[in-house]
């Protein structure tokens, strides 16, 4: 299940940021409402 998204992930990097790709990556293992950048940043500091 995880790994057949592999493939798109992989394509996105040839194509667009890093960033993106990530960002691609948690909107697809977590698909949950948007937060706010800051609560994020906060979140990973927190977390990491």
């Amino acid at each position: 299940p995880l790994y057949s998204g592999l493939a798109d992930i992989i394509m996105f990097t040839d194509r667009k940021s890093p960033r993106l790709v990530v960002r691609q990556l948690v909107n697809r293992l977590n698909p949950k409402t948007p937060r706010h950048k800051r609560q994020i940043r906060k979140e990973g500091r927190n977390h990491v």
